[in-house]
């Protein structure tokens, strides 16, 4: 942008938020021109969240955003309502010691399950991939459940043409989802 804005441009309360690839001028620049904020190229998720963020929520509604989002998140990715009953029944600490459980022998059956993709055995392949599902249903991690169930089922017409993608989608959401699981659990602890 070559001048300033001018005050009969903008429309009142409306933000104005500079998209620029230029990697010379300082934020404090575009500031100085009127802008309410800067984003620049190339565009990440978390900038355009944060500048949103700031723009469009006031300070006190941020908490509230964050934990809604990271309650959403939780649910899309684990059985909220198995893992609360499991607290309410066993108790936070024994469900604790199942995700530990969990989180120890994991590795193991990946391990198995990789060595017989390798080898292109696909009925240990589905094999093994039962075995995740179930440990995965018994920790809540649903979105592993639902991977390793299609890991699972041999007869897919495709099976062949699309285990190694749900195998790394396994994988990817394995790491994500322990993480949420083990937030949801800390959660369980500050209530208790």
């Amino acid at each position: 942008m070559a001048s300033s804005l001018h005050e009969e441009d903008l429309v009142a309360g409306t933000p104005i938020v500079a998209l620029t690839a230029n990697v010379i001028k300082v934020r404090q620049e575009y500031l100085d021109q009127g802008m309410d904020d800067v984003i620049s190229k190339p565009i990440k998720k978390s900038r355009v969240v944060e500048v949103f963020n700031n723009l469009f929520c006031d300070s006190e509604q941020l908490p509230q955003l964050e934990e809604k989002a990271r309650q959403s998140k939780a649910e899309s990715v684990l059985d909220l309502e198995m893992l609360q009953m499991l607290v309410d029944t066993i108790g936070a600490e024994m469900l604790t010691t199942s995700v530990n459980v969990f989180n120890q022998s994991i590795p193991q059956y990946m391990e198995i399950l990789m060595t017989n993709l390798s080898a292109k055995d696909k009925e240990e392949v589905c094999s093994q991939a039962h075995k995740i599902k179930g440990a995965a249903g018994s920790v809540g991690l649903s979105r592993v459940q639902k991977i390793a169930n299609q890991i699972q089922q041999g007869d897919h017409p495709a099976w062949w043409e699309n285990v190694y993608d749900w195998v790394e989608e396994l994988q990817q959401a394995l790491k994500l989802d322990m993480q949420s699981l083990h937030n949801w659990l800390a959660d369980q602890s500050i209530d208790d």
